[in-house]
């Protein structure tokens, strides 16, 4: 037997209205099986077993589950077939709903003609109970378990009074049952914790199955998409170094060829320009190694020392004050939280604010201004770099972080650069459960601003900084 037959999909589907049609589908070939077993359990009972049972009432009701079955299998193909979005969640609902109510309403009869309340197959009605809490939310199911109860108890009194004719399981039970008070409530009652007890286990589970479906489907999106960063940082980063190696070669190959008849001016022109390049791939590869070390320790736990950002930030502008004379602009320290303390890793917590400063330096005209300041911020400190440069086109502002991706106007003011810098920056920052943000208008300047949360406590692996020379 086809195992999707018994077991409905769990995949995830494009809508809740589509995973509910593609159920309601099982429901109806779970039905198929159903009437065949009924006719087979019928037969079986009256000629193998030799409980007398009313065969020409049970197999017409046989025949109305076929062809009833018919039209629920007719109507969902009809609602699949219409344009996506057509059907609602709602109608979806009442096609599952009036498929359980059927299957209810046809589960007593059948009780009905072959022992009501002494027939112990009563107990199937938590087959379609189970059914209603994987299609349905969890309050429709108690609905259609207390509408089973109904229905049976409904039929279970009706024959106590004689308002129905009880048809007797002649060859099962010695003695008829089905004016026994006592009977009646006991299987009544069991009837009821089985149907409502299956209905809580039921609607449970389904639900902690959903979350664990969402879950996963939401696991796999970002796994697809890692993996698609992961190819377009492949391809990008080939293409980084094949541009250099090309150069490379191209100026080796002309060398090769003409070196005789070259000047020694344009032999060291050649030499400088290789050597060049040279510099540019070993650089794009130190942050690359640098870049896949910061992300390889995601999941550790570094050693980490408790550190003065203001100290840190003072050496760091220092650095770069004769770059900034040089081009003759005013580089302005307010450095305000000197006792400020995070825990960090000495070389990449100078790497983060050396880029931010270099940057602003480097992309702000002669004479401009360029100010380095910190602050306390609650429980965090604040470290902002704002200058008067050439600011951010609007346009790359969303892909500033990318790996590889420099802004157009930098590049036309800087040839060389490897697109980087601020991806191992924002993976520090982040590392460091820390926060970076900027604010840029084009031909006006950009501000950048990192949070690091204050240093309240000692850490498990942090340790003194040790004094540099």
């Amino acid at each position: 037997m086809p195992r999707r037959l018994l077991v409905p999909s769990i995949e995830p589907f494009a809508s809740p209205v589509e995973g509910l049609l593609a159920l309601c589908r099982w429901f109806i070939r779970l039905r198929w099986l159903a009437a065949l077993a009924l006719f087979g359990i019928v037969g079986a009972t009256r000629w193998i077993v030799g409980i007398r049972l009313p065969l020409a009432q049970l197999f017409c009701l046989g025949a109305v589950l076929v062809c009833y079955n018919i039209l629920f299998k007719w109507y969902n193909e009809s609602l699949c077939a219409r344009p996506h979005g057509a059907v609602s969640r709602r109608a979806a609902e009442h096609f599952a709903n009036a498929q359980v109510f059927a299957d209810l309403l046809c589960m007593t009869v059948l009780l009905h003609f072959s022992g009501g309340v002494e027939n112990p197959l009563s107990v199937f009605y938590v087959f379609h109970v189970i059914i209603a809490s994987v299609v349905l939310p969890r309050r429709q199911s108690y609905g259609h378990a207390a509408v089973a109860l109904g229905l049976f108890a409904a039929l279970v009194f009706l024959e106590y009074a004689g308002a129905v004719p009880h048809y007797q399981l002649e060859g099962y039970l010695s003695w008829p049952q089905y004016q026994n008070g006592g009977f009646i409530f006991g299987h009544l009652g069991a009837l009821a914790v089985t149907l409502f007890v299956s209905a809580f286990m039921a609607t449970s589970i389904v639900a902690r199955l959903r979350e664990r479906q969402t879950e996963l489907a939401a696991t796999t999106g970002r796994l697809t998409e890692l993996e698609a960063r992961k190819s377009r940082f492949m391809r990008v980063a080939a293409h980084q170094l094949r541009s250099p190696l090309s150069a490379i070669h191209s100026l080796l190959a002309i060398a090769t060829r003409s070196y005789a008849g070259l000047t020694e001016e344009k032999r060291l022109d050649m030499i400088r320009r290789a050597e060049n390049r040279t510099r540019l791939m070993l650089d794009l590869l130190s942050e690359l190694l640098a870049l896949s070390r910061l992300r390889d320790a995601r999941d550790q736990k570094p050693e980490r020392a408790l550190m003065t950002l203001d100290e840190v930030a003072a050496r760091v502008v220092a650095l770069f004050g004769a770059q900034a004379e040089e081009k003759r602009q005013t580089l302005d320290v307010r450095l305000a939280a000197p006792r400020a303390q995070i825990y960090a890793e000495t070389e990449q917590l100078r790497d983060v604010l050396a880029n931010l400063v270099s940057n602003a330096i480097k992309y702000t005209p002669e004479g401009g201004r360029v100010t380095v300041a910190s602050r306390t911020d609650e429980a965090s400190v604040v470290f902002e770099v704002t200058d008067t440069g050439i600011g951010i086109p609007l346009e790359d502002q969303p892909h500033l972080f990318e790996e590889f991706f420099r802004a157009h106007n930098a590049r036309a003011l800087f040839h060389e650069g490897t697109g980087l810098g601020l991806s191992i920056v924002r993976e520090i920052v982040e590392a460091y459960d820390g926060q970076i943000a900027f604010d840029s208008q084009p031909g006006q300047g950009t501000r950048f601003t990192v949070t690091f949360p204050l240093a309240t406590c000692p850490l498990p692996g942090t340790r003194n900084p040790e004094p540099e020379s």
